[in-house]
């Protein structure tokens, strides 16, 4: 049985994943609409992970929370120029890292790029 990753504690996180955990670390779930971040782990059912990482949700790609449906629906995260919706649930869980403002310019500027070219 697979360890329930959305509760855990930062030196579980540690002991289980194998990277320091920081203050900016956090399930994909709990993140706000419009918020920039990185994808440090997929973890879950071995069939969803796989599809997770054919559709690109790779440790670290960096990301957007898009959209939220209510009651914990599934979240809109956009890649780029891709959209994909995630149901996060006991089968598939993401640990992210929130980006801090500077990153979250860089991306901006690097989405844009990508949009005009």
């Amino acid at each position: 049985m697979k360890p329930e990753t959305r509760n855990l504690k930062p030196e579980t996180c540690f002991r289980i994943f194998g990277f320091s955990p920081n203050k900016h670390m956090k399930p994909l779930h709990t993140c706000p609409v419009g918020t920039q971040c990185r994808i440090l782990s997929v973890t879950g059912d071995d069939s969803c992970v796989r599809r997770a990482n054919e559709l690109g949700l790779v440790e670290g790609v960096c990301c957007s929370i898009e959209r939220r449906a209510p009651f914990d629906g599934p979240v809109e995260i956009s890649m780029g120029r891709s959209r994909l919706g995630v149901r996060l649930g006991n089968e598939l869980s993401i640990l992210v890292e929130v980006l801090d403002a500077a990153h979250q310019q860089l991306m901006r500027r690097q989405n844009t790029a990508a949009n005009v070219g």
